[in-house]
């Protein structure tokens, strides 16, 4: 579980602002080009996803539980 979370953590680190090393990276290569606020916006569901990790870890350890 600790490793999956860090996992996560590492990659959000790694698109989120000010940063957002792999979404500058991206932006470059996208085709049309667009604003950069259009690939953070983009992003946001991810943050949506750990926060909910965080406050409910149960929801990560639901399906390991049926087993």
């Amino acid at each position: 579980m600790v490793g999956v979370v860090a996992t996560i953590l590492v990659e959000i680190t790694l698109i989120s602002p000010p940063d957002g090393s792999v979404l500058y990276v991206l932006q470059g290569l996208r085709t049309p080009s667009g604003p950069i606020a259009e690939m953070f916006a983009g992003v946001l569901p991810a943050f949506a996803a750990v926060l909910l990790l965080m406050t409910f870890p149960l929801v990560a350890l639901y399906l390991p539980s049926l087993r």
